[in-house]
């Protein structure tokens, strides 16, 4: 009976880890699908994917090792960079269609994020290129 019973704590322990893990990945999914969300939260996510608030924060930070709002700050100002590089759009273009509220929020994230605001990044990105000719 108690190997019985340390088989199936065993199996249940498994099983919730492997829930943990989906559940982290199909919110991470979401936020690379609705990063442009200017609503876009860890409520609104839940929600969606029928899990509790509390259950959803854990099981993120414990699958990524960090907090879901890094995750989609992260998210917000690679795809921003990846705009910029584009070179088609203006800065707050950009920040109105990687789901920042304000151009100025925008250039902070950024600016924590790679050291450089977006119009220096671009500066330097155009001295670079010239460098190269």
């Amino acid at each position: 009976f108690k190997e019985d019973m340390r088989m199936i704590v065993s199996l249940l322990k498994e099983n919730a880890e492997s829930t943990v893990a989906m559940i982290s990945r199909q919110a991470r999914e979401y936020i690379e699908e609705k990063y442009q969300d200017k609503n876009l939260s860890l409520k609104k996510v839940a929600t969606d994917l029928g899990v509790s608030y509390g259950y959803l924060s854990m099981a993120f930070a414990k699958t990524y090792g960090e907090n879901f709002k890094s995750c989609l700050a992260a998210v917000r100002v690679e795809k921003a960079r990846e705009l910029l590089m584009e070179r088609k759009h203006k800065i707050y273009e950009i920040a109105d269609m990687t789901g920042y509220g304000s151009p100025r929020y925008f250039t902070d994230a950024f600016k924590r994020r790679y050291g450089l605001s977006p119009a220096d990044y671009l500066n330097r990105l155009s001295g670079g290129m010239e460098d190269k000719k």
